[in-house]
């Protein structure tokens, strides 16, 4: 409860005089009044303030998981027509293909391309290529298909015959360059900032934690600290990530621009995709995601539900 010289400090503002109210006076109830009412507006606002985490698994089929997620965080806005996360992969594909994109979206693959080229040349298997590049081996059997080993990247008609080819194969899991161009399309068209944060690498094994916390349900003080774990490792890199696209996008202009944009955060293994809703919220300003970032509140409700889609 509030201090009774606080409130009495605040009884007095704006008067010319100090009232230093007696016991059991009409202005000492007043005042003991006050007390009870913002003690009461306190609490609310603390509860208020207490963050609720939701993860959202979400799947669906031919490796669309991550385009789901994106499905999921664009369909918060109002202008957003496309009814599934497949039609949406589809969408930014046939746009990443357009004329005034190719150029960019060749720039983009360039790289990736060259390693496919490299790492097949070397006579590596495609289940290995595959790892090191964090995909699956359709991505990587498609592209051989499309005839990866006869294209001269530098040569933009033939790169883009390729990609075309290989834009249609269903069952890839995306490459960077792929997410990155999503990614890329959604800040520029509907001012929102993907944060995509990667746990269950190397050392880090927060999302193996998150799936025990939620097999061990009965052992209360475990589960308690398992979510401190969680929390904290999750701050930490969502914060890691929205400095580094900061610095990426050259000075500070994304930070001197900051509070136009919406921001959602995708949690990912490089396999499985999970949408992190932060207070009811998939989209959060930048105020709030620093709030969350920067709060040292451990008490949060924490909750997983799963997120199908058909496609």
């Amino acid at each position: 409860m509030i201090k009774y010289i606080d409130a009495l400090k605040k009884y007095n503002e704006g008067s010319d005089k100090w009232c230093m109210p007696r016991k059991g006076s009409e202005d000492y109830l007043k005042i003991r009044s006050m007390m009870n009412k913002i003690s009461q507006i306190s609490e609310i606002s603390q509860k208020k303030m207490k963050d609720k985490l939701d993860l959202l698994n979400v799947s669906g089929r031919n490796n669309n998981c991550f385009f789901n997620s994106i499905y999921l965080i664009l369909n918060e806005t109002n202008n957003f027509k496309l009814n599934s996360g497949y039609n949406l992969r589809k969408f930014l594909y046939d746009t990443f293909l357009k004329k005034d994109m190719i150029k960019r979206t060749i720039k983009k693959f360039i790289t990736y391309l060259e390693l496919v080229q490299f790492y097949i040349n070397d006579n590596m298997s495609v289940e290995y290529i595959a790892q090191l590049l964090s995909v699956n081996q359709r991505e990587i059997k498609s592209l051989k298909k499309a005839k990866i080993m006869e294209i001269n990247l530098n040569k933009q008609d033939e790169t883009e015959a390729l990609l075309k080819k290989h834009f249609t194969v269903l069952g890839r899991m995306p490459s960077e360059p792929e997410m990155s161009l999503a990614i890329d399309y959604i800040k520029k068209n509907y001012n929102i900032v993907v944060l995509s944060i990667i746990l269950n690498s190397g050392n880090d094994k927060t999302l193996d934690i998150m799936n025990r916390y939620y097999k061990n349900k009965h052992d209360i003080n475990l589960r308690k600290s398992m979510k401190i774990e969680i929390i904290s490792k999750v701050r930490t890199r969502i914060g890691e990530k929205l400095e580094n696209v900061m610095k990426a996008t050259g000075s500070s202009r994304l930070l001197h621009s900051a509070n136009k944009y919406n921001y959602g955060v995708i949690i990912t293994d490089n396999t499985h995709y999970q949408l992190l809703k932060i207070n009811n919220k998939v989209l959060n300003s930048i105020t709030d995601l620093r709030n969350f970032i920067e709060s040292q509140d451990n008490s949060f409700s924490f909750s997983k539900t799963d997120v199908r889609s058909s496609s």
